[in-house]
């Protein structure tokens, strides 16, 4: 896992970028070039709160398709 986030740290940079933006319900930040990689890269990194924090900023995440990845991350 350290040497993960040693060598793939533009996971947890992007993750900062996409948090510290301005998104509503109905551009949420997928919408953004590196969305899904950066929360694929967090998940890889086992950094779980962050890409459950980057699942919120989805326009869908009151989903239950959100909610359930949401869970099991929470879980995890």
């Amino acid at each position: 896992m350290e040497w993960i986030r040693f060598h793939f740290f533009h996971s947890e940079r992007q993750a900062q970028v996409l948090l510290t933006g301005e998104f509503d319900g109905e551009h949420g930040a997928e919408n953004e070039p590196e969305y899904w990689d950066t929360v694929i890269g967090l998940v890889l990194q086992g950094r779980l709160e962050a890409a459950r924090k980057l699942l919120k900023l989805h326009s869908a995440n009151s989903s239950e398709q959100m909610k359930v990845a949401d869970q099991m991350m929470r879980i995890m």
